[in-house]
């Protein structure tokens, strides 16, 4: 009985914590340049053909229902850190399947994340 409690509570705090605190954003860095941060960052699914972009750092942030909804905020957050113009979402990959114990039984979990790129728009010199 008191094993399942502390499991309860144990829980209870693990979802809590992650409920609050924000992702941490990973990212690979594409160019040695560095930008002022931006105040404005466009969102695009796919990057349009007519533009020219200056490809500034690839970022990732895993997946988690406390956080899906807020996943592209998170990941444009960082592009206007790193002084993107604009955010393309490349896709949503998976990092394979994790069991978690759950008293005598395993729940799958997917490991998902959400990957885009931060672009930035070059100055034309006339």
């Amino acid at each position: 009985m008191f094993i399942k409690y502390l499991i309860a509570v144990v829980m209870i705090l693990l979802m809590s914590g992650c409920a609050s605190s924000a992702p941490s954003i990973k990212f690979m860095k594409y160019t040695d340049e560095t930008f002022a941060p931006t105040a404005n960052v466009e969102v695009l699914r796919a990057k349009p053909i007519q533009r020219n972009f200056i490809e500034l750092v690839e970022v990732s942030v895993r997946l988690k229902k406390s956080i899906e909804e807020d996943a592209v905020l998170y990941l444009k957050k960082k592009a206007m850190s790193v002084g993107a113009d604009a955010i393309v979402i490349l896709d949503e990959v998976s990092d394979g399947l994790v069991a978690v114990p759950i008293e005598n039984i395993y729940a799958v979990v997917d490991r998902k994340y959400l990957i885009g790129t931060c672009n930035k728009i070059p100055k034309i010199v006339i």
